[in-house]
């Protein structure tokens, strides 16, 4: 495995009201270097939990996942 940090992290509603989608962006770094990853998803946990899986599985210059 690799170690991957978490910089930052934010969070946004996409449209207002209680059906709006949410978008995760992270800040992270490996020892690749910083990046970023994000998702998107009804439910703000799960939409957090897409983007640092996401940061977790990609490696600098592979963009496949």
């Amino acid at each position: 495995g690799h170690v991957v940090r978490i910089l930052s992290l934010s969070q946004h509603s996409l449209t207002t009201g209680n059906s709006s989608e949410a978008i995760t962006h992270v800040e992270y770094d490996t020892d690749d270097g910083p990046n970023w990853a994000s998702g998107r998803h009804h439910s703000t946990t799960e939409a957090t939990l897409l983007a640092v899986m996401r940061a977790a599985n990609t490696r600098r210059g592979d963009t496949s996942r």
